[in-house]
């Protein structure tokens, strides 16, 4: 390991608290985003709990599609 990701994965961990959890860059559009909730989706078929950060592009459609919520943790 390099002392970079030693360092991410120290600074990461309190805000992952155990869970996977997939950063999508701000720049994404939805499209993109939703390639990586599909990303989260196929891990917890695969038995393992995961998760995307929300971002600008994905809070607009929470509401038309409320089985992203599952997946989708909020900033805060």
């Amino acid at each position: 390991m390099s002392k970079t990701s030693d360092m991410r994965r120290a600074l990461l961990s309190p805000i992952r608290r155990g869970r996977p959890v997939a950063w999508a860059p701000n720049f994404m559009g939805f499209g993109n985003v939703l390639h990586v909730v599909m990303w989260a989706w196929l891990q917890e078929r695969a038995g393992n709990r995961s998760f995307v950060l929300a971002t600008p592009a994905i809070e607009p459609w929470m509401d038309t599609f409320p089985g992203m919520r599952r997946y989708v943790l909020e900033r805060q």
